[in-house]
């Protein structure tokens, strides 16, 4: 993982404004998912880096109407690796705040299917608060895992409580 800036070319595709400070997503022409900034208060404009070397700058577009950035990303080839990625960082973050954008993403109808170990950690998580906690519980799908994080087994006929 790299922590320098990307070389870009100058036909890097913007996709998206990840803020309205200039950060920018896009693809390069190699497919290359990318951020770079368009102002020069703190780096030279147009600094390019990998977007997956950096998806907690893309936690902002949780902000944003999903909607709006779901038909942005998922338009371009991968977007949907991508958003899903950014959903799963912020899913295991450190805050409540991101935890809580990302599961109002799973709430409303983004899917879930990719996520489920980060969900499944997040429901057990001692650093999250008991509602995120909750939500997040509330997503992971009946009898896949029980409350103890186990894999659970359906009752069957008759596994009711005993009549003696």
């Amino acid at each position: 993982m790299t922590h320098e800036p990307y070389a870009g070319g100058r036909d890097d595709r913007p996709v998206i404004a990840v803020n309205d400070r200039g950060l920018t997503l896009g693809q390069d022409a190699g497919g290359t998912w990318i951020i770079w900034n368009e102002d020069d208060t703190v780096w030279p404009r147009h600094t390019v880096w990998r977007a997956y070397d950096r998806l907690l700058w893309l936690l902002p577009l949780l902000q944003q109407p999903q909607k709006a950035v779901v038909d942005a990303v998922s338009a371009v080839k991968g977007g949907g690796e991508l958003l899903t990625a950014v959903l799963r960082y912020a899913l295991g973050c450190w805050s409540d705040y991101w935890a809580g954008l990302a599961l109002g993403w799973l709430e409303t109808g983004y899917p879930a299917a990719g996520l489920l170990d980060a969900l499944r950690a997040l429901k057990d998580s001692a650093r999250q608060p008991q509602p995120v906690r909750h939500r997040a519980l509330r997503l992971v799908p009946k009898g896949l895992v029980g409350g103890d994080g186990r894999e659970s087994n359906p009752p069957g006929p008759g596994s009711g409580p005993h009549r003696f």
